[in-house]
């Protein structure tokens, strides 16, 4: 699911990040970007407005790709 809206974010986000620098929430279907909102409630309330009640990607632009695991040195006795 989202595979092509995935696609189109991947293609888009360098660019996405330069005009928005302080962040923000894209809403895309299919092949079209609807725009960037500062707030998530604010993006998915526009991506109702603009298709209705179907599934539609929201994605924080700044969200990193890179997954980080946080250890600890614990001792067990």
């Amino acid at each position: 699911m989202f595979e092509l809206e995935l696609n189109i974010y991947n293609v888009n986000r360098a660019k996405l990040q330069q005009e928005y620098p302080t962040g923000g929430y894209v809403v895309i279907m299919g092949e079209e970007i609807l725009g960037v909102w500062h707030d998530r409630t604010d993006a998915l309330r526009a991506g109702i407005e603009k298709y209705g009640n179907v599934a539609f990607l929201v994605k924080d632009i700044n969200e990193s790709d890179i997954r980080v695991n946080f250890t600890r040195n614990l001792m067990f006795a």
